[in-house]
């Protein structure tokens, strides 16, 4: 009688699923690995998946994730796998929200997924593989991961020195440090409290590095349309003549700066040759980025006019 209770018992707390199988057993809190690095010092390295929707991020998973290969590999590294899954279930996806508190890149800006982040002791990001692809080689990711790795080492050499510097100098090493890095807007937004900090260092700039890295087109293009406005040519030419001077900037930000010279030279009476000189220019620093390539189109459709217009007067 005693057994028969026993069994009616288990039956019943199992239908109330009390040894049921904890569905959400597999999630790891992000929380649980900033502590743990802020005990270690060792930097994260995070895969992005999504396992009801990515078949190319279970393939990579499978393949290069699982197992322990590269927690052997980078043996230094903190190692974290992040879901975002698409399907139905609503309690699970409130649960990764939860879980994924603290990790400081959107999904938006991952961009494509599988992807692999790294990202240094104080979860600052060091860079991204997106789009890892199924077919990759374990060697090739370990390549690409240990460059990055290498980055942050290098970074922290210019920083190190940072902290016994003030003034200039110190903005100088860590301006250097975020070189390491690469001028990359979707990157150094998560570096705005670096950058303050360098321009608190250093009010006038001497180095010219808090220029480079507080620079927005968007604010400058604001100047020089007040300066158009009130036809100021010359002095929207000077402004950006200035921030031309600085040999800091990079290959991307000086683009941009010539496209703005285009701009005024198009809207200055007399100087459609110059604008297109700067269009020029601005293909001769880098014809396969996008600016430089819409700078060729642009260039194509001044020409194809130029053309119509000389048949249409001869």
């Amino acid at each position: 009688m005693k057994n028969n209770i026993c069994i009616i018992a288990i039956f019943i707390m199992v239908g109330n699923g009390l040894f049921a199988e904890d569905k959400n057993a597999d999630l790891v809190f992000f929380q649980s690995v900033l502590d743990k690095t802020a005990r270690t010092g060792k930097d994260i390295l995070v895969f992005i998946h999504g396992s009801d929707w990515s078949v190319d991020g279970e393939l990579v998973k499978k393949k290069i994730w699982d197992g322990d290969k590269l927690s052997k590999k980078f043996p230094d590294v903190i190692l974290h796998s992040m879901d975002f899954r698409d399907g139905p279930d609503e309690e699970r996806k409130a649960l990764e929200a939860d879980a994924n508190k603290g990790f400081p890149i959107p999904l938006r800006d991952i961009i494509n997924v599988p992807a692999l982040v790294y990202l240094d002791c104080n979860a600052l990001p060091i860079g991204i593989i997106r789009g890892v692809e199924p077919d990759s080689s374990f060697d090739s990711i370990a390549g690409q991961i240990d460059e990055l790795r290498s980055k942050r080492i290098k970074r922290d050499s210019f920083w190190d020195k940072a902290k016994s510097a003030s003034g200039p100098e110190k903005t100088l090493m860590m301006g250097k440090g975020l070189d390491v890095l690469g001028w990359n807007p979707r990157l150094l937004k998560y570096y705005k409290q670096t950058i303050a900090g360098m321009a608190k260092e250093d009010t006038q700039d001497p180095t010219g590095y808090v220029q480079k890295y507080q620079f927005t087109m968007r604010s400058h293009a604001r100047v020089v349309k007040e300066h158009l406005r009130q036809k100021k040519y010359e002095d929207a030419m000077e402004y950006i003549e200035v921030l031309l001077r600085n040999d800091k900037l990079d290959a991307f930000q000086k683009q941009q700066l010539h496209a703005i010279r285009s701009w005024i030279y198009a809207e200055w009476p007399g100087h459609k040759q110059q604008a297109k000189d700067a269009l020029r220019k601005v293909i001769s620093l880098d014809s396969k980025s996008t600016t430089g390539m819409a700078a060729a189109n642009i260039l194509k459709k001044m020409a194809k006019k130029q053309n119509k217009n000389e048949k249409l007067n001869e």
